[in-house]
């Protein structure tokens, strides 16, 4: 297997994983109605979408059909789960894709990536509730 090959494979797989997060980890949690659940998805989709970017050398596009993907999966799967979940997936994604594009250093990248998923995690509820009402 070439080297292109086998980062295909690669960016395969992530998403793969990151979709069983999202749908598997996500639904279990919305189900079972605990706490702090978009704390604990959000900080796993930030890894995964980090390893997505760097294996993907940052191509947007291939980060997009990934979320696109992962987006389906998680509807597919888990239609329990919250608008605001589809929301914060969303998110995170293309502002993950953004930033990658964005800032060539991608230690930078990653920090400002973390710290603005979880913030926007951490105030989405209320932001969701303000724009609706």
């Amino acid at each position: 297997m070439n080297h292109d090959e086998q980062r295909t494979t690669t960016l395969h797989r992530l998403t793969a994983l990151w979709a069983l997060g999202e749908s598997g980890l996500g639904g279990w949690r919305h189900a079972l109605k605990l706490p702090f659940t978009g704390i604990f998805v959000g900080g796993f989709a930030v890894v995964i979408i980090s390893l997505l970017a760097y294996y993907s050398r940052n191509n947007m596009r291939q980060m997009l059909q990934a979320l696109g993907l992962v987006l389906m999966v998680k509807c597919a799967v888990s239609p329990q789960s919250p608008p605001q979940a589809y929301v914060a997936v969303a998110f995170q994604g293309l502002i993950g894709a953004v930033l990658y594009k964005a800032i060539s250093n991608f230690t930078i990248a990653s920090l400002l990536f973390g710290i603005v998923a979880m913030v926007e995690s951490a105030v989405q509820k209320v932001l969701f509730m303000l724009i609706l009402f």
